[in-house]
């Protein structure tokens, strides 16, 4: 057995000068997703940095016989005498070590400890024997009066150093030392690593556990991701050895792991420690690590000598141990400055195949703050090791094997960080130390697999409903994505309108809790929230995420949202993406090749045209793109009887392609906005054209679109409201590019205003503000109907949809309606939004808004066609209060689109608007002037009236859409809307086509 690693020191600041070499590999080499596995005889594994990460892989591979060769940049003598060294904390990683190595190498585990005397000896006036209780809390103390805080949680805690843990796992191993990785190449079969030196070694596999700035993974990572970001904190850590009465005294009544000190006033945190005892009789040859952190860079000073001399200028704030501690410290003590760097936002990477990957600090850069990385390290050891094990079997393939482990890694690293990037801000903050997730939770590992998803972690938000409903929410795995993308945007055009800080923070929030679907591996969101081996991807749901997450950077100027929504371009919709024109389009769904739809071909269209207008680097990759899909819609997708655009095209066993001629709103909606931004790209003056004569088609009454059990001038649009919001989008944008004054823009803004009027009318619950999901009265209840037939006399019976209505026993009808708003939130009275529980309230109460019901003093007048404001800023204008015009543009009110859980309290996401037409959702999108007084009587629209203006009282709670639609549901053929071509068009299949989601739990 072979074994070999390249390290660079965790503290080194070297940095490429040169821009990494990318990895190439022709496309045809790369390993199929249906490639069966086989044994391998001869695997080989290489492994890149010799630290504790690399080191256990290496000792777990030659456990298991598997070849192994590892490389290590610096010479012998560096990489075991290093003149920095420091200890680490090892608790939950401690069961992955027994898992690693050989039991006589288990059997000295004890001497990796900073003091393996204190596990033998008993306690005497300086001497610790570390009980249970010992072992498995530590003390923080306020650092100004040694007061204890609290006792911090771990399992079997002790310090290690850094060095002792490298000698005990390099026993045994062949380390090839001088070796420092140049560039790294994948030949389609194996990886070739290349070195300074000018050696080389071929791997069937490399691992890279080269430290934090790998240089591994600056060769599978994108440059623009590969990126370090700095905490605004400066870490003075260093090691001092005393006399021996100062060394006694020091350590009299010490803890056998630290002592963690925080000084309240000077934000400053202070830990004290033991990193070796060689000898437990002679006090002087112990010595002590003592690492202090201070919040800001105003402490970062030039030299050792400032550095000390500050440290002793605030030592006499700090009690003992600490204050002679730093008292003592000799004056010729080199003291260092550092600040710690960590990877944000953590990104997949190229695996080539499942042939490169990475491990420990090198694939998630992680802040000190919660002594996480080297445990963190040792599970990547373990979990890789296990992989190829499989792979060497014959148990799974390597792409598949690999890409597991990723996906994992990825999301635990991801989440980690985060952790303790915030706990870092918690050390400095006195005020916010209590909640921190270190006093919290201790050091445990906090693992999702362990929790319920819709809660875990804590600190990300999701958006939840307490009662699950059909095709948009599943109780164990949260919300479809689709609807929680909508949400994403929603929050984005609020934040864009306001940019207030109130706004961004919420938005931030709904993209943590969309990303909670991200699935590493395949680059894309899934349907249901991620859980390891989900692969259940939808493209459309990628590119309305991708679209929201586009809004999102518009508004808050974050180039995370930004280089996220590439990254879905690039990665999951090149995967569906047909480039060639037989037939050409977007695929459906990840595991259907065999459908060609226009809700992703469209929608992926509008999102690489959107990038291309900010100008990305991908620019011609996106346009190229959204010219393939508009050109496969307009060739495949067009009716020539309406000019709509039609769902589907289907593969037949006889190798041709079936239409699926069904006119869905929101894929109209999607052919508008595509050739609206092809015109702004391009300048092409005919794709405008398209998109103006289609959306005029879309306010014909005529067209199949619209409800034809009534007269022409009553008609308003069968379809739901979760998929008419993209239409109504479409024609906003529409009627902004040709103008308020067009004469097709006051058509457009006509028929709007008259939609408005009837959701009002018609699908508004009165006893709590929220609307129904159809928008046929027919459809909801038996009054409605009712109602609905004598108004417009017509013989409707009641139509109860399984899938309009929450699950439960019995008939459809007998059980309560969805609505475009989760119902019965805890807080949210069934009285309306005048009557919110104090949690709501809260949230109420942070988007500036009174927590009473609003006064009942005027009604609001939509007015169409208005000229007073761009038409991008308001299309609607309300009648001044008798009172006057306020003094500034009212806000809309509170918009609960779901339950958001966060540490400490429960707030509901708000997307509160001012004048914006320009927002997801139907109502969001035409409520944007919402009124300050809700009476609670309005007058009625006049249906029968075909005039541009229509009275009606702007609704209290915009809803927001729920999931694309049930799977479950069935659709009544006699109450469908006869197509105008009923020959080619029948009735509408269950979830958009033919092939209905279904959830990946």
């Amino acid at each position: 057995m072979l074994c070999s690693i390249i390290s660079p020191s965790v503290n080194d600041r070297w940095q490429p000068k040169d821009p990494p070499i990318r990895l190439a590999m022709p496309p045809a080499a790369r390993p199929a997703d249906g490639d069966s596995p086989s044994p391998k005889r001869d695997f080989l594994v290489v492994v890149i940095g010799a630290g504790a990460t690399g080191l256990l892989v290496a000792q777990g591979l030659k456990q298991a016989n598997v070849r192994c060769r590892i490389f290590e940049r610096d010479d012998p003598a560096n990489s075991t005498r290093r003149p920095r060294d420091w200890s680490m904390g090892l608790h939950w990683g401690r069961e992955y070590i027994d898992k690693m190595l050989p039991p006589h190498l288990k059997a000295d585990l004890h001497t990796i400890s900073t003091d393996h005397w204190s596990e033998t000896l008993s306690r005497d006036e300086y001497e610790w024997a570390q009980s249970k209780t010992d072992m498995e809390t530590f003390p923080m103390v306020n650092g100004a009066t040694g007061e204890i805080i609290t006792h911090i949680k771990a399992i079997t805690s002790r310090r290690a150093t850094r060095q002792k843990t490298k000698n005990l796992f390099s026993r045994d191993l062949d380390i090839e030392y001088g070796k420092t990785l140049e560039r790294l190449e994948d030949d389609g079969q194996q990886i070739i690593c290349h070195f300074a030196d000018g050696s080389s070694a071929r791997a069937d596999a490399v691992i890279g556990s080269d430290s934090v700035k790998s240089r591994v993974r600056s060769f599978i990572m994108r440059p623009e991701v590969n990126r370090l970001e700095t905490l605004p904190t400066v870490m003075y850590n260093f090691t001092q050895k005393y006399t021996a009465e100062q060394a006694r005294f020091l350590r009299k009544d010490y803890h056998p792991v630290f002592k963690y000190g925080i000084q309240p006033e000077l934000h400053v945190a202070f830990i004290f420690s033991i990193l070796d005892v060689p000898d437990i009789n002679d006090p002087e040859s112990w010595t002590f690590q003592l690492m202090v952190d201070q919040w800001g860079h105003s402490n970062h000073f030039a030299t050792s000598a400032e550095r000390l001399a500050h440290l002793k200028s605030i030592a006499h704030t700090f009690c003992e141990p600490f204050r002679s501690a730093a008292l003592w410290v000799k004056e010729d003590t080199y003291i260092p400055a550092d600040s710690p760097q960590h990877m944000p936002d953590l990104q997949p990477w190229d695996n080539h195949g499942g042939r490169i990957t990475l491990g420990g600090d090198a694939a998630h850069p992680m802040a000190p703050y919660r002594g996480q990385g080297l445990n963190n390290g040792l599970r990547d050891a373990t979990n890789y090791v296990e992989a190829i094990k499989k792979v060497v079997a014959g148990q799974t393939t390597l792409s598949s094997a690999i890409d597991d482990y990723d996906a994992e890694m990825i999301v635990r690293g991801r989440e980690e960080i985060a952790r303790s990037a915030y706990q870092g801000t918690c050390t400095h903050d006195w005020d916010k130390l209590m909640a921190s997730p270190l006093v919290q939770k201790g050091m445990h590992l906090l693992d999702d697999k362990k929790v319920p998803k819709q809660t875990a972690p804590p600190r990300h938000g999701q958006f939840c409903n307490p009662r699950p409903e059909p095709g948009t929410i599943d109780s164990q795995h949260g919300y479809v994505v689709w609807p929680v993308a909508i949400g994403v945007w929603a929050c984005a055009e609020a934040a864009l309108r306001s940019k207030t800080k109130e706004d961004l923070r919420i938005l931030e929030v709904a993209v943590e809790a969309m990303d909670r679907h991200w699935n590493p591996h395949f680059r894309g969101y899934c349907a249901w929230v991620y859980f390891d081996g989900n692969k259940d991807i939808y493209y459309d749901d990628n590119a309305h995420a991708g679209n929201a997450l586009v809004t999102a950077f518009e508004a808050s100027g974050n180039k995370r949202y930004l280089s996220r929504a590439r990254e879905i371009v690039t990665g999951i919709l090149d995967r569906g993406w047909d480039r060639s024109d037989n037939p050409g389009g977007m695929m459906w769904h990840i595991d259907n090749k065999n459908t060609r739809n226009a809700c992703s071909t469209l929608a992926a269209a509008e999102l690489a045209l959107r990038l291309a207008l900010h100008g990305v680097e991908e620019k011609q990759f996106c346009r190229d793109m959204a010219k393939s899909c508009i050109a496969f819609a307009e060739k495949h997708l067009l009716s020539k009887e309406e000019g709509l655009v039609m769902d589907a095209i289907h593969h037949q066993p006889d190798g041709s392609w079936k239409l699926d001629p069904m006119r869905w709103t929101y894929n109209s909606g999607f052919g508008i906005h595509a050739w609206l931004l092809w015109a702004k790209l391009t300048g092409d003056s005919s794709a405008r054209d398209k998109a103006t004569k289609l959306a005029l088609q879309c306010v014909n009454p005529q067209c199949s679109l619209f409800d034809n059990t009534l007269a022409p001038e009553l008609r308003i649009w069968w379809d739901e409201t979760q998929f008419a919001h993209h239409l109504t989008a479409a024609l906003v944008a529409t009627a902004k590019d040709l103008g308020p004054d067009s004469e097709p823009g006051r058509k457009i803004v006509q028929y709007l205003t008259k939609m408005a009027g009837w959701c009002r009318e018609w699908i508004v619950d009165p006893g709590d503000g929220l609307y129904f999901r159809s928008l046929r009265p027919y459809f909801i209840d038996e009054s409605r109907t009712k109602r609905f037939n004598e108004t417009f006399h017509t013989h409707h019976t009641l139509t109860a949809l399984d899938g309009d209505h929450e699950p439960g026993q019995g008939p459809a009808k007998d059980r309560p309606l969805v609505k475009t708003v989760a119902r019965n939130i805890p807080g949210l009275s069934s009285k309306g939004c005048g009557a919110i529980g104090n949690k709501a309230n809260e949230a109420s109460t942070m988007a500036g808004h009174s927590s009473a019901p609003p006064p009942t003093s005027h009604v609001q007048r939509l007015v169409a066609g208005s000229t007073a404001l761009p038409l991008g800023h308001s299309l609607f204008l309300a009648d001044p209060p008798p009172f006057g015009p306020p003094a500034a543009p009212p806000r809309a009110s509170t918009t609960f689109l779901f339950s958001l859980n966060l540490p400490r309290q429960s707030f509901y996401f708000v997307a509160y608007h001012s004048n914006c037409i320009s927002s997801r959702g139907i109502f969001a999108t035409l409520c944007r002037l919402l009124s300050r007084d809700t009476p609670s009587s309005c007058p009625r629209s006049n249906a029968s009236s075909s005039t541009a203006t229509t009275r009606w009282c702007c609704p209290r709670t915009p809803p927001l859409r729920p999931a694309p639609c049930s799977p479950t549901r069935s659709w009544p053929t006699s109450t469908s809307p006869t197509p105008a071509s009923p020959s080619t068009t029948p009735a509408p299949s269950c979830c958009r086509n033919s092939s209905a989601r279904t959830s990946a739990a």
